[in-house]
């Protein structure tokens, strides 16, 4: 039995010619450029309009990190290029950047106290800057993934992806913020996505160098990019056997085909060993070339790694988490991501996923088996390996969005393909791009605020998650500031930090609530059970002076504690008191 060296070409499924014909590849080309051009301003403007509309409670760190880094890298101190476990290279590389040397050394400066760091007057300013640096890389990379996209499964389903990707509510929300799991999630994607062009056959060499590239790219944003190093090679294994033993695997139990059987596995395995450790060497070089603290101490870099990795995986959420209607201290269990993504998914991402399933074996072309399979196979483990984590937040799951919103469109188009002719298929996918903007645009300025209104909206998220990250506490700041002593004012929150940056007078913590003039309630606080024991009664029983309403939920409410509640005292550093004691 002799080993089958190539599989067909996959045409687009819509214009084979596109591929087939020497003649059509220029028209191709431009086509491909125009719509390249107009994902890209389609993903970018909902990801920069709103940029600086509120902070969140990672903002602080990483400006503190990125400033260092920044000062690391001018200093020449290779060893201060290590900043974060995650490590999060590739997002300080290109926050660096936007913010420039000048406002990083006047930031670095007072990064010992981030209270300090947020009064710094550059601080907004250079938040914002490294904000719209990765908006900008999350919609070139949406370019990629369309166009991956498209070259595994054809233009219909690579447009639609590209639509649906660059407007995806959830997406859009952590694509105009300072932190680095949208680009993780992107650059795994882009990673899978090239191993299943150049495994499939669809295109050569570079794509599988691309893949390891953005492998690399990928584990030195963030830990769970790791996972890349797993499930390239099982692709490459799924697609090897399938090469030698085309179109059923060897007969195992009736025995082997003699000396061609052997023959194939030996020189398949060989192939496929040859190819994964190109892979795995452009994996490997990208992420020593962008992590200067490897060339000068790789084992110690990486054992440091590796301990903080580990610690931070197995240590619940700081605060508390909240599932389901309960608070609790460890972890909220493995029905949390389903949920949680089921929520977060827009409803026409939803409807792809359901038509998939119900038309995959009768609608699906049999090029598209394979690659539809390893993309499932893809969000499995991935929600398999962080769900083993016991800290769990809805965010760390962004890796799968991608390809849930790839499968989506397939199941879009099959449906498009069964049931509309040609002609009328290219005016529906722009309606459902229209449709999916559409959703962004009803939760502007707060993407993040979104959740699927056909399950129920935030108000079945606010029983089932924690809500929140920040948004509305710009809207009290606000306030805050229009007061006549706004510069002597203080404020306690969980938020307190993200308070204290965006008004002129001072944030403080739960813990100091006695020193402040007002309690911003944030939503979660209640979900959690955080307010102060000796203020939850002004909760209940108070009007609040302001009230933060985002997508018709109260997310703060401010509220001004009264002068002979701060004398009486009580147990100030007690917020958690009605949180089940840790295990």
């Amino acid at each position: 039995m002799g080993i089958v060296t190539a599989e067909p070409a996959l045409a687009p499924v819509s214009a084979p010619e596109l591929v087939r014909s020497r003649r059509a590849r220029t028209p191709a080309r431009w086509q491909l450029g125009l719509l390249g051009l107009a994902i890209f301003l389609v993903a970018l403007a909902p990801r920069w309009i709103g940029v600086e509309q509120h902070l969140t409670a990672d903002d602080q760190d990483w400006m503190r990190r990125v400033s260092r880094f920044s000062q690391a890298v001018r200093r020449g101190d290779l060893r201060g290029t290590y900043q974060t476990s995650h490590p999060g290279l590739p997002v300080l590389w290109l926050t660096s950047l936007a913010i420039g040397p000048e406002r990083s050394a006047a930031l670095a400066a007072r990064a010992g106290s981030l209270a300090t760091l947020e009064k710094t007057p550059s601080y907004l300013s250079a938040l914002f800057d490294a904000r719209r640096a990765l908006a900008l890389a999350s919609a070139v990379l949406t370019v990629l993934l369309a166009f991956l996209t498209w070259r595994v499964f054809g233009p219909g389903p690579g447009l639609l992806a590209g639509l649906l990707l660059a407007v995806e509510p959830f997406l859009v929300a952590h694509g105009k913020l300072f932190h680095t799991d949208p680009l993780l999630a992107q650059l795994m994607a882009a990673s899978g996505l090239a191993a299943l062009v150049f495994f499939g056959g669809r295109g050569g060499l570079a794509y599988l160098l691309g893949s390891g590239l953005a492998a690399g790219l990928a584990l030195l944003t963030k830990a769970p990019g790791i996972f890349l190093f797993g499930f390239v090679p099982l692709l490459g294994l799924a697609w090897a056997w399938r090469r030698a033993w085309p179109p059923q695997p060897p007969r195992i139990w009736g025995g082997w085909g003699g000396h061609a059987d052997i023959e194939a596995t030996v020189s398949v395995t060989r192939r496929l060993a040859f190819r994964l450790g190109l892979w795995g060497l452009a994996a490997g070089a990208i992420y020593v070339l962008l992590f200067p603290a490897m060339w000068v101490d790789p084992l110690g870099t990486l054992s440091r790694m590796a301990r903080a990795v580990l610690g931070e995986g197995e240590t619940p959420r700081t605060w508390g988490n909240f599932f389901l209607g309960q608070a609790t201290w460890g972890d909220v269990g493995p029905l949390f991501y389903p949920v949680a993504t089921l929520l977060r998914l827009s409803p026409i991402t939803l409807a792809g996923l359901l038509l998939l399933a119900w038309l995959g074996l009768r609608g699906r072309p049999a090029s598209w088996r394979l690659p539809a399979v390893a993309l499932v196979a893809y969000v499995g483990l991935f929600t398999l390996m962080m769900t083993l984590s016991p800290k769990k937040i809805d965010r760390y799951l962004l890796p799968v969005y991608l390809p849930l919103l790839i499968l989506g469109a397939l199941g879009l188009w099959l449906a498009l393909r069964r049931w509309l002719a040609p002609g009328a298929r290219w005016a529906v996918v722009a309606a459902l791009g229209l449709g999916q903007a559409a959703l962004v645009v009803g939760v502007h300025p707060y993407p993040l605020s979104f959740y699927n209104p056909v399950l129920g909206g935030i108000g079945v998220a606010s029983r089932a998650l924690v809500v929140g990250w920040g948004e509305g506490t710009d809207q009290v700041a606000a306030y805050l500031d229009r007061q006549p002593n706004a510069a002597d004012l203080v404020v306690s929150s969980l938020y307190h930090d993200l308070l204290h940056a965006q008004f002129r007078g001072r944030g403080v913590p739960l813990s100091d609530w006695q020193r402040a003039d007002y309690l911003a309630d944030y939503v979660n606080m209640d979900q959690r059970g955080l307010v102060p024991i000796p203020l939850q009664e002004l909760v209940r029983t108070a009007a609040p002076v302001f009230t933060a309403r985002i997508n018709g939920l109260d997310y703060v409410r401010l509220y001004e504690i009264p002068a002979e509640l701060k004398a009486a005292g009580g147990p100030s550093g007690a917020p958690r008191k009605a949180l089940p004691p840790q295990r």
